[in-house]
């Protein structure tokens, strides 16, 4: 059998500790007669001092100093005890108590009161003839009343709530539970949970005489295999019978021949309090599955209207303990239910109710409208970055500084660095792209009322490349034209500047390369468009709870430019516009996307269109 140390609580200081040498032998005076020895022990047990002091380690430093200090340990401990400063604490090990710890503390305060009826229970954990802590059970051993301002009076229904409790109380005090036919038993109020374990005992201690459990058979007219049966059990059912059979044949049990162990009709009367209210305090608990779902839908609505769209996590957990209040073992299981309600995949799809993400969770009906709005800030935050950086550019001429400037490659690099900083959250949506799909997808056959699967299939693209499962770069989602940028930038430098690029050359070379960049965006699939982007906010916006600017983190208006924002990207004379024609060559890699091959690509895109096809025809989910 492993011996079990109980967790040690944090208790307050006793004022005596801080005291000198003087002042600890003046309260000794005044609570008792100590011989010189026991008051030596007690200057250093107070000098050791802590929570709860090991016993074993008082009787090594007593030993260290004196051999007759030890001997003097259990004789102190009486005498504090009795004053109500201090108590020895056990353990139950092998059907015996052992010392295990000293508690010190002020005089008659709640904390030794609460320990002194713990101990008592410890008594009957060893011993079942033990009496579990009453009033009288008290006056005789240890010769000690409990004042009436520690006592807190507690209905078998508040012991059931305390002993479920996940954490314990904070307040330190001594429960009294009025128990019929036998008066008050205390508990320990922070390990009220002590009580019914102790009953148990007591009853199964009483119910080992085979002679007594023999006349509870006859009562009952059962046989006695039945009865030990029953009493082996865990299940309440099977010993509600017994104990029933105990409390309404009293007179007869009183009447036979065989002795009664005292305590036997209490511990039985407790135990019937506790079976009734704990099915009672059950079937209060254990809710329908329509309960559950209108708990689950309270919830659901909170996060649909939260504004921004994402709300953070320990926001959605407050608002689900909101609907389930109640700090036990039962209420964090219907908590975890109704999570795993809303946050759960259903059967067949990827697409729960509530999405869970780092920065929080969103709901699947605005999920695809927060994308977009944060791609539609995104995209207009780091045009103007860029055209301030390539002004700066055409200034300085610095080529090395501005190299994101020089490939398609360190372009795409660049772009996606700079979304991860300033909106983490992007690229993680945008990383899951089969569930970006079915987002998408209900929102527009739900919100946007759209059932052909061509129809579909454009709303798709918005974020999709072409006939591919795969995400289209970031410069294309964000509308980032290349050459638009240098050629707003170009207009703002001044006339020499111009002038000077011109002459040295650098003005052709630099607006080719720019060129490049963007034709070589347009042959990958092209950029979205802010238009298209714009046309399907307004639409989804529409009586949403809220259309304003998504919050994203600080760092992004940490890094605003001085350049305006034009009507549209390529808003400069003379620049022709990136078109959003059918793929004609291979689209570029993002470092951080899975790359997918032609195969993967054309035959994930078919069977999605299929699945657009079947969910076409089913109504829209409620």
């Amino acid at each position: 059998m492993t011996r079990r140390e109980p967790l040690r609580p944090q208790y307050p200081a006793p004022r005596y500790i801080g005291g000198t040498t003087t002042d600890r032998d003046a309260l000794l005076s005044q609570v008792g007669g100590f011989s010189a020895n026991e008051r030596q022990l007690f200057h250093l047990m107070c000098s050791m001092w802590e929570p709860e002091i090991s016993y074993k380690r008082i009787l090594s430093h007593a030993d260290g100093e004196s051999a007759k200090l030890s001997a003097s340990l259990p004789s102190l401990m009486d005498k504090l005890q009795r004053a109500g400063i201090g108590l020895i604490l056990t353990v139950v090990y092998e059907g015996e108590r052992r010392a295990r710890a000293v508690l010190l503390t002020d005089e008659n305060s709640p904390v030794f009161f609460e320990n002194l009826i713990a101990e008592a229970y410890q008594r009957v954990a060893a011993d079942a003839d033990q009496p579990l802590p009453s009033p009288a059970s008290l006056q005789e051993e240890p010769g000690i009343a409990i004042p009436e301002e520690v006592i807190q009076r507690l209905s078998m229904a508040e012991l059931v709530q305390l002993s479920t409790a996940t954490s314990p109380p904070e307040n330190h005090s001594v429960g009294a539970i009025f128990v019929e036919g036998s008066g008050d038993v205390f508990v320990p109020y922070t390990r009220a949970g002590v009580l019914v374990p102790a009953a148990l005992r007591k009853l199964r201690g009483a119910l080992d005489n085979t002679n007594l459990l023999s006349v509870v058979a006859r009562l009952r007219d059962s046989s006695l295999n039945e009865i030990k049966v029953r009493i082996e059990s865990t299940e309440a059912s099977a010993w509600r019978d017994v104990i029933d059979t105990i409390l309404t044949r009293r007179a007869a049990l009183e009447e036979s021949a065989v002795r009664i162990p005292d305590g036997l009709f209490t511990a039985a009367e407790i135990l019937k309090a506790y079976i009734h209210e704990r099915l009672e305090y059950r079937k209060r608990r254990q809710l329908n599955d329509e309960q559950r779902a209108n708990l689950a839908s309270a919830v659901e609505e909170a996060v649909k209207g939260t504004e921004g769209y994402l709300m953070p996590t320990p926001t959605f957990r407050s608002l689900i303990r909101e609907q389930v209040p109640e700090d036990d073992a039962d209420g964090e299981q219907l908590r975890a239910s109704i999570e795993k309600r809303l946050t759960g995949t259903p059967s067949g799809r990827r697409l729960p109710r509530v999405l869970m993400f780092s920065d929080g969770v969103v709901h699947r009906d605005t999920l695809y409208v927060l994308l977009l709005q944060r791609l539609a800030y995104l995209g207009e935050l780091l045009r103007k970055e860029y055209i301030r950086d390539m002004e700066e550019s055409l200034h300085s001429g610095d080529r090395d500084r501005y190299l994101f400037f020089v490939s398609l490659e360190s372009w795409e690099s660049d772009v996606s660095q700079r979304v991860l900083i300033r909106d983490p959250l992007v690229p993680e949506l945008l990383d899951q792209p089969e569930l970006l799909a079915e987002a998408v997808v209900h929102v527009a056959r739900t919100r946007m009322q759209l059932s052909d699967p061509r129809d579909l299939k454009r709303q798709l693209q918005i974020l999709f490349l072409p006939e591919s499962i795969a995400i289209r770069p970031y410069h294309q989602l964000l509308s980032l034209d290349l050459a638009a940028i240098f050629e707003v930038a170009y207009a703002r430098i001044g006339v020499l500047r111009q002038l000077l690029l011109r002459i040295s050359g650098r003005l052709e070379a630099t607006r080719r390369r720019c060129t490049e960049i963007s034709e070589a965006v347009a042959a990958a699939g092209g950029v979205v468009g802010r238009s298209r982007i714009g046309e399907t906010l307004a639409t989804l916006e529409r009586g949403s709870p809220d259309a304003g600017t998504p919050a994203l983190i600080p760092a992004a208006a940490a890094r605003g430019s001085t350049g305006s924002p034009s009507a549209r990207t390529g808003d400069a004379p003379g620049v022709r516009r990136a078109g959003t024609g059918p793929r004609r060559s291979k689209p570029a890699t993002q470092p951080v996307k899975r790359a997918y091959s032609q195969q993967q690509r054309e035959a994930a895109w078919k069977a999605f269109e299929q699945n657009l096809r079947e969910s076409s025809r089913k109504q829209p989910e409620p």
